[in-house]
């Protein structure tokens, strides 16, 4: 019988690259709106429905309790550009309740651990390969000492060149360098009938520099140090195979930088799970 499967990709993107890409403001009713492109936008919250206003165009949606909601509007500047506008409310605009700070992928890791294989062809020439291995090693141990189950295996070279390919059931990280704005991708393969974990692939993006030390640098607008951590981005990719999501697309979650699930803070790598990342653990294998 031939078994179903569902791939996703999921990118870890710079917070810095997030900060750059639009202008947010936070308004009355806990609704967050976000502009693009110049664009102008006014926002109207209450407790049944959220507005969009451009300019003579309103744009409602109603608002059920316990909903989520995201909309956009496409609008023309005044000097002929597209722009978009985008709004989105969640039944706890205001949360701060770090406890709650997850969001989850629909599979669980596989029932067996979890070999990871690197590739050493493209590895930067500003780390060892042995320090490839040891900062994906202690990434995967920060996920096996959370007390649920030990999720992965080994960690080490393949003597076969193994791509990163989707569906073929291995679990390899490596390096290449893109154009993009992000940190590391991970390509995600799941049975979609028993939801486990079926392929895993991560790549690091060389674009930007990595390091392995740990070190917290003075990051500032004036004098930025764009070093990333390889170990801090590892854990994050590597909580994606464990079945947990991104928050720093989630309006009411991404206000939390002590959790691993956000986004990349430059200068500030986290290599410890906040407790939204272990409560997340929780839901997913405490029973």
């Amino acid at each position: 019988m031939k078994t179903s499967t569902i791939t996703i990709l999921i990118t870890c993107i710079s917070l810095l690259s997030m900060l750059l890409a639009s202008a947010t403001s936070e308004i009355s009713g806990g609704m967050e709106v976000v502009a693009n492109n110049g664009g102008t936008i006014s926002g109207i919250s209450t407790p049944t429905s959220t507005s969009l206003s451009l300019g003579e165009s309103t744009f409602t949606r109603e608002y059920n309790s316990g909903e989520t909601q995201e909309f956009a509007a496409l609008f023309v500047n005044e000097d002929d550009t597209f722009g978009m506008a985008k709004a989105a409310r969640s039944s706890k605009p205001n949360l701060r309740d770090t406890a709650n700070s997850y969001a989850l992928l629909p599979f669980k890791a596989p029932d067996t651990l979890m070999n990871i294989t690197l590739i050493r062809t493209g590895v930067p020439s500003t780390i060892e390969f042995n320090e490839f291995v040891s900062s994906i090693s202690a990434a995967c141990d920060i996920w096996d000492g959370a007390g649920y189950r030990e999720f992965f295996g080994t960690v080490e070279e393949t003597s076969a060149m193994l791509p990163a390919v989707a569906s073929d059931g291995n679990f390899v990280h490596s390096f290449k360098t893109d154009s993009g704005t992000w940190l590391a991708g991970n390509w995600l393969t799941w049975n979609s009938e028993s939801l486990k974990l079926y392929d895993s692939d991560v790549i690091y993006n060389t674009k930007y520099t990595f390091d392995t030390t740990g070190t917290t640098y003075d990051y500032n607008r004036k004098n930025p140090v764009q070093i990333a951590d390889l170990k801090a981005i590892a854990i994050h990719e590597l909580g994606h195979n464990v079945g947990l999501d991104d928050i720093y697309n989630k309006p009411t979650l991404r206000w939390d930088m002590s959790e691993v699930m956000n986004s990349y803070e430059w200068g500030q790598p986290r290599q410890i799970l906040g407790a939204g990342d272990q409560a997340g653990l929780a839901v997913k294998y405490s029973s």
